[in-house]
């Protein structure tokens, strides 16, 4: 049987942890930093993928799971690839969700439907196109 690491604390992490307790392809479900639902919680800190690789390998980890947009824009998926079993997009394909400018200005580039937009730094630059 399978065990399973799901990083993250939100419902969305809980709803996969439920599910997957419920499978009988897998016997563990471990969660970090977890929720306080019943499933065991893994004391790690995501940022360290040595850290992660180790638990997973000393725990007989089958799969990570990474749901949070925070770790995968930092790249998780990316240090962790080739490692141990992980699943969730590369920190490039993350930026989609963390960055509404790239998102964006890759809708506008691959001619995707989307609202006009545009992107400011500076508070009078947004003032001046606001009165145009």
């Amino acid at each position: 049987m399978a065990s399973v690491l799901i990083i993250g604390s939100g419902g969305r992490e809980h709803a996969l942890a439920w599910r997957m307790a419920k499978s009988e392809l897998v016997g563990k479900v471990w969660m970090c930093p977890g929720n306080g639902a019943d499933f065991d919680r893994a004391e790690l800190d995501v940022s360290n993928a040595d850290e992660v690789v180790e638990f997973c390998q000393s725990e007989g980890v089958s799969l990570i799971v990474v749901g949070p947009e925070g770790p995968l824009a930092d790249g998780f998926v990316d240090k962790i690839q080739g490692r141990a079993p992980v699943f969730g997009p590369s920190q490039q394909g993350a930026m989609l969700e963390a960055s509404k400018v790239f998102s964006k200005t890759f809708m506008r580039k691959h001619d995707l439907p989307t609202a006009e937009f545009a992107h400011f730094s500076s508070t009078t630059a947004a003032e001046e196109f606001i009165q145009t």
